[in-house]
């Protein structure tokens, strides 16, 4: 763990004493976060995202450094298109993803400190 790190509650299981500073620094560790229905479903539909934002640019001339908004609605209005069912199995997904992730957070943080002599030399 170097001193710059910008995110010092990101857990490093590589290093057993990450969880004792975050400790003694009153910074408990944060559990992976919830990822939205969307967003667990456009990194799936990159392509199409990609193809439609392709089409709109050429069609209104976009610029390139205001794209990210215009990916965000292309994403939410493709999403949106998508069946109530479909947009349910999407979410539920999402929340199976977070379940698992948080399950192996809970373990990684209650483990001993790793006992391999490749661990131990990070």
């Amino acid at each position: 763990m170097k001193d710059a790190d910008d995110n010092l509650q990101e857990l490093d299981t590589s290093n057993p004493y990450h969880v004792l500073l975050l400790q003694l620094m009153g910074l408990p560790p944060k559990p992976p976060r919830l990822v939205s229905a969307m967003n667990s479903w456009r990194k799936d539909h990159r392509k199409e995202i990609k193809d439609e934002l392709s089409r709109r640019v050429k069609l209104e001339g976009w610029d390139r450094k205001t794209l990210a908004p215009l990916r965000e609605k292309v994403a939410k209005e493709i999403f949106g298109r998508l069946s109530q069912a479909e947009r349910n199995r999407w979410a539920e997904q999402a929340k199976q993803k977070h379940k698992t992730a948080t399950e192996e957070w809970k373990k990684e943080v209650s483990a001993p400190p790793s006992t391999c002599p490749a661990d131990r030399e990070r």
